[in-house]
């Protein structure tokens, strides 16, 4: 399953709708049942909903529509009153009208913006006049809704209000994990290192091109080279034909096609240390649109181990920045981030693409749960940030079924080759997940593709 996240009333399920008023829950799992990512801070372990509303009608039916669609609802009076319940009891999700006594809808909403435990907000009114449903969109609110309220409308905007408040609960822990980095110079240390380690890209050339050479000279390919075996020694002549057992034929075609594969991967990162990549100018706007293609096409990936993946809402502020990339080139390198994503992490558990601006550089990040391997590793342990970037090596001989691509250690080497030819770097490291204070932090994968603002 695939949902993307936006602020505003267009927003879209693009692989899969949220149906009726049933909010997202794991397979199996009933609504009312969660797992510990499903708490901001220690008083968010239920969906908690505060609906801000001075008519005691409205906030009544409102609160009604909540609680069928599996919230528990709390209803505040006016700004003021709703204020001082959440300072006490965080609410992962507040709708509030905008028309009210002592603190109106607006002041509410300035008043909740930035802080640690930020809302999801949606608002409301009366009033479908544009300019007001521009200025309320202007404070950063999630959705609004004009009265009288549709019940299915609401339930759905409620589920999907919930899936935002989750995700930004993942980025909110990747930005703190990211400052803690930043500080320790880590992240520019580890780079650095890889870099001093390595010879030259004329090493890299070499070491891919006689690669690439010897597999088509036909080194290595050990099913093929026993199957042949076998049609020599089992083979029957007839009529000066070989006949050929058929499933034999069907394993014969299966690895030449995975060996095309191979072939192809090794042309590929061979053209790549010998030409420039067609680097093009581009907006934020068009990256973060290849972002959600891209992540969309993985739906069938993420259905395999029945992971959702939830991406980031598009940030209006970073409209007029730029990057230089290949589409083409970057797009494979983000579903090569995301296939691991999928192969490497828990059963039924998320996984968030988050797309941002930090510093200089602009982010395209996959968060993931990892589940241990046959070692007890969970992860990325500290010392392999580096060496899972080299050509053939894997962390666990595990072989994925279900999954297109070819378990052979190069995926990401040649997503690392890709950055690299953009100017940019690759990095995929074990952080902490602190959202949940009542139990100890989550490891989670964060793998990032960092490109250079314009």
């Amino acid at each position: 399953m695939f949902i993307r996240a936006s602020s505003t009333a267009a927003y879209r399920c693009a692989a899969v709708c949220l149906r009726g008023i049933e909010p997202f829950t794991q397979p199996g799992r009933c609504a009312q049942t969660h797992t510990k990512e499903d708490s901001l801070v220690m008083v968010l372990q239920e969906k908690r909903v505060l609906i801000v509303e001075d008519d005691e009608g409205s906030a009544s039916l409102l609160a009604e529509i909540a609680g069928r669609a599996g919230f528990i609802p709390a209803i505040a009076v006016n700004g003021r009153d709703a204020l001082e319940q959440f300072l006490k009891n965080p609410f992962a999700l507040v709708v509030t009208d905008i028309s009210m006594p002592e603190m109106d809808g607006g002041a509410l909403i300035d008043s909740l913006t930035g802080g640690e435990y930020e809302p999801v907000v949606i608002v409301v009114t009366g009033h479908a006049e544009p300019s007001m449903i521009i200025d309320i969109m202007r404070r950063g609110v999630f959705d609004y809704l004009v009265k009288p309220v549709d019940v299915n409308d609401f339930s759905m905007k409620l589920a999907r209000g919930y899936e935002i408040s989750r995700l930004r609960r993942v980025q909110r822990s990747v930005e703190r994990e990211r400052t803690a980095r930043v500080e320790k110079e880590l992240d520019w240390y580890k780079w650095s290192e890889r870099l001093a380690n390595r010879e030259s890209s004329i090493v890299d050339k070499s070491l891919f091109h006689s690669l690439h050479t010897s597999f088509n000279q036909g080194a290595g390919f050990g099913a093929l080279l026993t199957l042949l075996s076998m049609i020599a020694s089992n083979a029957k002549e007839e009529n000066g034909r070989y006949l050929l057992d058929a499933q034999m034929m069907n394993l014969i075609n299966d690895n030449v096609a995975v060996a095309a594969n191979i072939l192809k991967t090794f042309a590929d990162i061979d053209w790549m240390l010998s030409h420039d990549l067609a680097l093009e100018s581009v907006a934020y706007d068009r990256l973060y649109d290849l972002v959600t293609e891209t992540t969309h096409s993985m739906s069938r990936e993420a259905s395999v181990r029945e992971q959702g993946m939830l991406l980031s809402e598009r940030k209006p502020g970073l409209v007029h920045r730029s990057v230089k990339i290949d589409a083409g080139y970057l797009q494979k390198a983000l579903a090569e981030i995301l296939m691991n994503a999928c192969k490497f992490s828990e059963r039924a558990y998320p996984i968030y693409v988050l797309v941002e601006a930090v510093d200089a550089n602009m982010l395209v990040s996959v968060v993931s749960r990892p589940f241990a391997d046959e070692q007890g590793r969970l992860g990325i342990p500290l010392g392999y940030e580096n060496i899972v970037f080299e050509p053939f090596y894997r962390m666990t001989k595990a072989v994925f079924e279900g999954y297109t691509s070819l378990d052979y250690g190069l995926g990401l080497s040649v997503v690392d080759k890709i950055m690299v030819k953009h100017g940019g770097k690759a990095s995929i490291s074990n952080i902490l997940d602190y959202s949940d204070l009542t139990q100890e932090p989550i490891t989670k994968v964060l793998a990032s593709l960092v490109l250079p603002l314009q």
